[in-house]
């Protein structure tokens, strides 16, 4: 049996994007907002707690970044980057 547990994950996200593509991706991420943010918000729900433990959150960020080139497969995401990250886990 597993204690019931509440998780909170705050991050900022950044993608990395090749300077000729720049103005291409920032059409697509304005257009495709809501979308993306889904993919992202799916990624963190789905992720277990020990993912968060790694110390440059590579298995997480690699998570990120396949939900969003499945989702917007003419995305040129470069890499994606994780800052600002807290993590906070509550008993009940």
């Amino acid at each position: 049996p597993v204690d019931a547990q509440k998780s909170t994950v705050v991050f900022e996200l950044h993608v990395a994007v090749a300077g000729e593509n720049y103005a291409v991706m920032q059409r697509l991420a304005e257009a495709h907002e809501h979308k993306l943010r889904d993919q992202v918000i799916t990624a963190t729900r789905m992720s277990p707690l020990a993912i968060f433990d790694e110390p440059d959150l590579q298995s997480f960020r690699r998570r990120i970044y396949l939900r969003l080139r499945r989702a917007l497969p003419q995305l040129v995401i470069g890499d994606v980057y994780v800052s600002e990250f807290q993590l906070t886990v509550k008993s009940l």
